[in-house]
């Protein structure tokens, strides 16, 4: 039971990155980030099209990961979740900071939030799973 637990938490992220993915998308982040130009533009010259096309099999290799090995418990599986969450909690922290430090919005960052949380307690699902204890010193 715990295990589909985790996975459905990895399902979640992996839907946060598509919602994530949209507002990029639509708000242009290829046009604010170099890196998500040349991103984009290594797949057409279009950059829009090569964005959405670089998201939807961002997005797509989510689905697989989820599908293919996490779900049915495959090996590797908590390497891909790890993998998936360590880039998730990146890039729930870089949007914000790059708003602020910008004085701009950068599109992703309205999801970002969602992003790092879910990417925080999958991690911590994955290597704490018995939960966090404070001891109590007895008087």
């Amino acid at each position: 039971m715990q295990q589909k637990r985790i996975a459905y938490i990895f399902l979640a992220l992996v839907i946060a990155q598509l919602m994530h993915s949209v507002e990029e998308v639509w708000f242009g982040l290829w046009r604010v980030i170099p890196p998500a130009y040349f991103i984009a533009t290594l797949f057409t010259d279009n950059a829009g099209v090569g964005f959405l096309l670089a998201n939807l099999a961002l997005c797509l290799f989510g689905f697989w990961c989820f599908f293919a090995r996490v779900l049915p418990g495959k090996s590797g599986a908590k390497f891909w979740m790890a993998f998936w969450a360590l880039i998730e909690l990146v890039n729930g922290i870089v949007h914000p900071v790059l708003s602020v430090v910008w004085g701009i919005y950068v599109p992703g960052t309205a999801t970002a939030p969602l992003l790092l949380l879910l990417a925080a307690y999958l991690l911590g699902r994955l290597y704490f799973p018995a939960g966090f204890y404070i001891n109590r010193i007895s008087r």
